[in-house]
Order: structure tokens, then C-alpha cells, then sequence
């Protein structure tokens, strides 16, 4: 992602590429693509909350990144050196900040996105709007997430009510 992504006057970021680390003339390295579907594509709100964080965040990666223009031609999570992290610290990083919040093992970054449409459903947000958030190409996809959520409200809701009769 990078400055040029994000537009603080409609607090709107946009989604349209992806980056993968492929092995290019026997190195590896990151190569920034178009994203994967139509779907995939997509303007996500900011929330309120985040907006004054990710503004300290850019703020702190000007400084460390003095060369770096206003233009919105840089990363916002760049490495120390001000490139794409490789793939392998990026996922040390985040096993090291999942052990620091006591975060269970086994967590994935798509695990992030399976608990943002978790919440999503648990507060009421449609499978349709939820499924342009997820930027899926299609709601059997998002479906299938909300239908676990579903059915574990269920279960529990029964718990409760056995433990009515206890």
C-alpha cells in the first residue's frame, strides 16, 4: 500500500493490487500486480478510529525516510531500507506481535481477514455489503464465513438456554 492509496479527505483507502514475492531471474523478489478479480478492487472506509494512528504512522516513516515526496509514491510499510519487507520477516514480525498479545498460535494473516468478516457479521452488516468489503467475487465466499459465525451464535445461544435450566 502505498501514500497515494489512502484519501484522508473522504476517508476512503483503495484496494487495487497485490504484491507477491517471485522468484525473478533466480532472485526473489517482491513484484506489485494488478489485483486479482474485478471484485478485488474496491474503495474500503476508513474507520474513525484508525485515521489519527495510520497519520502518526505515515509521519514516523516520512522521518525515517527523509527522501522520500508527499507525491504518494512511497510505501506506507516499508522495510528499514524503504522497501517491500521479504515476505519471510514480514511473517517473523507478525508471529512476534501475536506472542506479545497472547495471541494463539497458528494465526495467519488470512486469519485476519476470516476475524474482520466475523465481526462484520456478528454486528449485523449484510452479506452483500460485507462481501464488497472483503472485495470477494462472490458471496458464496463471504457465505461460507458468516454461515460458521452463524452457527456458532446458534450453539451458543442453546448453551445459554440449557444453562437456564440448570
Amino acid at each position: 500500500m502505498t501514500f497515494k492509496d489512502i484519501d484522508f479527505k473522504t476517508d476512503m483507502v483503495t484496494v487495487n493490487k497485490t504484491v507477491k514475492h517471485l522468484n525473478v531471474d533466480g532472485v526473489f523478489q517482491p513484484v506489485v500486480t494488478k489485483a486479482k478479480t474485478e471484485a478485488s478492487k474496491r474503495k474500503v472506509p476508513l474507520l474513525g478510529e484508525i485515521k489519527p494512528m495510520l497519520q502518526e504512522h505515515i509521519n514516523r516513516v516520512r522521518q525515517l525516510n527523509r527522501v522520500l515526496t508527499i507525491r504518494g509514491d512511497f510505501l506506507l510499510f516499508p522495510s528499514e531500507a524503504g522497501v517491500y519487507r521479504e515476505h519471510s520477516n514480514f511473517l517473523q514480525a507478525y508471529k512476534r506481535l501475536c506472542d506479545r498479545l497472547d495471541i494463539e498460535t497458528g494465526r495467519t494473516i488470512h486469519s485476519l481477514r476470516h476475524t474482520y468478516c466475523t465481526i462484520l457479521a456478528r454486528r449485523g452488516v449484510s452479506l452483500l455489503d460485507a462481501s464488497r468489503l472483503m472485495g470477494h467475487s462472490n458471496v458464496s465466499v463471504t457465505a461460507k464465513v458468516y454461515s460458521h459465525v452463524n452457527n456458532d451464535d446458534k450453539k451458543n445461544a442453546v448453551q445459554k438456554l440449557a444453562a437456564y435450566f440448570a
